[in-house]
């Protein structure tokens, strides 16, 4: 099979697990003898550049330029006709590029993923070319898109923002084929107007070799002390400082002295201070450690050396897929319980479930961990045994292959 991957982001270039589990999608697929070609921007390179397979042409919004540090912005509100006249030319170049491509690569399938920043045109591009279409959906990029383009109040502004991008109406993309990561992303897009029948739940995959083989638990060491890691964006939607109030707790009120919290990521400068700040402020600054952003290898290596990934987050969380990497280590989570994440953790069987915006629920929860005998272990044994059964990149990919499949026995895409 030939199967084309668009995405605005591609490793060693990335946000987050977005474009990571692309990556891991993208060369399981090619594992298994399947053509596959990653068309993606020149975010990282600043330039047009082709190597291997991964084609780095398209032409990312001056509006909205991709920022990890900055809250989604709107790419199609811009400032002046300057910028205006600029992405009308580069949105209908993404088009011809995504189209030129497709001539000299001829894919069987297009599987689309993050396109926000890129506009419509690779979507535009595709489904022009009759290839059949599936979009992998592990936010709400194609929402908001929808609500940008076509759900504007303003009349004279929707057929603005619709002209800039090349469309008359968002409805002549093909919606047919949808896959979601979670159950409850599929119903934020079902409560958005999306066809309930179109989307197909296919949740994120972790590569068998980074499943560790079930071992003791982690044990109290009146030397070394507790660990607890919290990774991911250091922002308010992840709730890091949840994590640092927990601990607090757990120091001055719980008395658990021999203990530390280090927190794996980075984020807006202004945050990070408030961050910072708050550490000052509970008298933590021996107890909390910033490590920073680490590289994705080194953080998969450093779960084996915590006892708890406290994951406090306090948005609909599509899946989670730092929980399923740190379940995959063998490494017990404690969650709250938002969008996707009871999908993965089912309380006190193989993680702890708390509430979100509760801190004491979050020290009430690593104090059971930490004390109560044999918890530990059971929470990690259960976790290792559903990644394995249900959560392996080998499991998932057989189920997107089988969807591909049903897509291309179906008759010709048509436009909605």
């Amino acid at each position: 099979m030939r199967i084309l991957i668009i995405t605005e982001a591609y490793p060693p270039y990335y946000m987050g697990g977005y474009e990571l589990r692309c990556k891991e999608t993208a060369e399981e697929l090619a594992k298994r003898g399947h053509q596959v070609v990653i068309l993606t921007s020149t975010w990282g390179v600043n330039r047009e550049c082709i190597d291997g397979n991964v084609y780095r042409k398209l032409y990312i919004n001056p509006a909205g330029a991709l920022d990890p540090m900055k809250d989604l912005p709107d790419p199609f509100h811009f400032r002046g006709r300057t910028s205006q006249l600029k992405w009308f030319i580069l949105s209908r170049k993404n088009y011809n590029i995504t189209k030129e491509l497709i001539s000299s690569t001829k894919p069987d399938i297009a599987f689309l993923w993050k396109l926000y920043n890129t506009g419509t045109g690779p979507i535009r591009a595709v489904q022009d070319a009759n290839i059949p279409t599936v979009f992998t959906l592990g936010s709400d990029w194609l929402s908001t898109l929808k609500e940008e383009l076509y759900q504007e109040s303003d009349p004279l502004k929707r057929r603005f923002r619709l002209a800039m991008d090349g469309l008359g109406s968002f409805h002549q993309i093909d919606l047919d084929h949808l896959m979601t990561v979670s159950q409850a992303l599929k119903n934020t897009y079902v409560e958005k107007g999306f066809p309930e029948n179109s989307i197909t739940v296919i949740p994120r995959g972790i590569p068998s070799e980074w499943v560790i083989e079930p071992g003791g638990e982690s044990t109290y060491n009146p030397k070394d002390g507790f660990r607890l890691l919290f990774a991911g964006r250091l922002c308010s939607e992840k709730a890091p400082d949840d994590a640092i109030k927990a601990l607090a707790i757990l120091v001055d009120k719980m008395g658990i002295k021999t203990i530390r919290l280090d927190l794996a990521g980075s984020g807006a400068e202004d945050y990070l201070n408030w961050l910072k700040s708050l550490v000052l402020q509970l008298n933590l600054v021996a107890y909390v450690n910033f490590l920073g952003k680490v590289d994705h290898r080194e953080l998969l290596e450093s779960y084996r050396h915590y006892d708890i990934l406290l994951f406090p987050s306090r948005w609909e969380e599509p899946i989670g897929g730092t929980i399923l990497e740190a379940m995959a280590g063998g490494l017990p989570v404690i969650a709250t319980d938002r969008g996707g994440i009871p999908e993965l953790i089912t309380d006190n069987e193989n993680g702890l479930i708390v509430s979100a915006n509760d801190p004491a629920g979050l020290a009430e929860g690593v104090y059971r961990v930490l004390t109560v005998d044999g918890l530990a272990a059971r929470l990690k044994t259960a976790a290792l045994e559903i990644v394995h059964n249900q959560f392996t990149l080998e499991r998932i990919v057989d189920r997107i292959l089988v969807y591909f499949q049903n897509v291309l026995d179906q008759p010709s895409p048509g436009k909605n």
